[in-house]
């Protein structure tokens, strides 16, 4: 088992059992379900960690080897997030993290070389984001140089495209969404464009990517004054103080619309807290590891019913809150971060239905908005599944690299 002595559940006693319960329910409810079975095996083979039960373990590859299967399908998008980069970040994990065997290294080859491909575009035609664009991209090829199976190259293609995309000028760095980035609904607010503050599709993945390649020695430390000018552009967009989130979800050029957010990780200050606490860390910048810490104590005096937070997926509900406050705790050692996380944790408990996966549905916004049976990892059970095992076990949730949490 991979266990990591610095980590440690957050809950205790009672939530502990409860959380289990909720866990195993969550299996259970996964094994007749098909669909992305990428996500599924990467729950299922934390959950083997978790129990050394080898029942796991098998349908954590049994899940694997039908995505697997069906990769041919995946490669006609590139993306982290549902597409080639995902499947092979997550297969590689859990082959060296969890399986504890030898990466297929023929298929990793293959994914490289068609992800490089795209990088080696003069122009990267797709969005900057985490999500589905070249961060992204980032965040596969910062694990396939850890292990050294791609070089510097590689990842300064990354830094490349990244400047390439950015607006530079004296008020700083920043990274622009076109119309064509903009889904049909939310295009009526935004028709000549915007700037985004989330993590999962915004400007706040692209600082923690810069981070993380100066971090890699990727990038010169002079090469630090890029990653803060895009501080300094980001910071200089907050909200009023009397205001309830102090950053926008999004800004229209001209700054002739904004709006609140809420805490959330894909939109919302926690998320952003999150990401950039870990960045800071990342460049030894203790400056905006404690801006991060003010902002998350900001999340925290927010009443509930104003958080924005309805359902419990990792993306935009509470076991990603909960998650976040977690690493937060882990990172440094405050224990009113861990209350905090044990808070949001009750809540994820407390938002169970009569109905769904184990109890859960979550709230798709996608065209009219509807409760879903939710089995993904991003916003659905997989996801909430695997921050509670990270709640209850000594194991280190390294999944969470995915978020750009760690």
């Amino acid at each position: 088992m991979v266990l990591n002595s610095k980590w440690k559940p957050v809950l205790h006693d009672k939530l502990l059992e409860n959380a289990q319960e909720i866990i195993f329910t969550i299996a259970d409810s996964l094994i007749e379900v098909h669909a992305v079975p990428i996500d599924q095996a990467l729950f299922f083979g934390y959950l083997y960690l978790a129990t050394g039960n080898s029942y796991y373990l098998t349908e954590s590859r049994k899940r694997l080897d039908r995505a697997l299967d069906s990769c041919p399908k995946a490669i006609s998008t590139i993306r982290l997030f549902g597409g080639l980069a995902g499947i092979g970040w997550i297969m590689d994990h859990l082959k060296r993290y969890v399986f504890m065997q030898e990466v297929d290294e023929d298929f990793m080859q293959e994914v490289d070389e068609i992800l490089l491909n795209a990088l080696e575009e003069d122009s990267w035609s797709g969005h900057y984001d985490l999500i589905q664009g070249v961060v992204g991209i980032g965040v596969y090829f910062l694990e396939r140089y850890a292990e050294n199976k791609v070089t510097k190259n590689t990842l300064e293609r990354i830094f490349y495209h990244i400047v390439n995309l950015a607006e530079i000028d004296t008020n700083g760095a920043r990274w622009y969404v076109s119309p064509n980035f903009i889904d049909s609904r939310a295009l009526k607010n935004y028709p000549d464009g915007r700037y985004d503050f989330g993590v999962a599709h915004g400007i706040p993945a692209v600082i923690a990517m810069i981070a993380r390649l100066i971090e890699n020695q990727v990038l010169s430390r002079e090469q630090l004054t890029f990653f803060h000018n895009s501080l300094t552009w980001f910071f200089t967009q907050k909200n009023n103080n009397n205001e309830k989130s102090m950053f926008p979800t999004f800004i229209s050029p001209g700054n002739k619309s904004r709006n609140q957010s809420r805490i959330a990780w894909c939109y919302g200050d926690m998320g952003i807290s999150t990401v950039l606490y870990q960045s800071g860390n990342c460049v030894g910048d203790k400056a905006l590891m404690t801006f991060a810490e003010e902002l998350a104590d900001k999340c925290m005096a927010r009443p509930y019913d104003e958080t924005g937070i309805v359902d419990a997926g990792l993306c935009h509900g509470s076991s990603g809150v909960a998650h976040m406050f977690s690493r937060l705790f882990h990172s440094t050692g405050y224990t009113k971060y861990q209350d905090a996380a044990v808070f949001w944790f009750i809540k994820t408990m407390d938002l169970r239905r009569k109905t769904g996966l184990a109890g859960y549905q979550s709230l798709t916004r996608e065209g009219e908005n509807k409760w879903v049976n939710d089995p993904t990892f991003i916003a659905g059970v997989s996801g909430i599944g695997l921050a509670l095992i990270a709640a209850t076990t000594t194991i280190e949730p390294k999944w969470d690299k995915l978020l750009l949490l760690s």
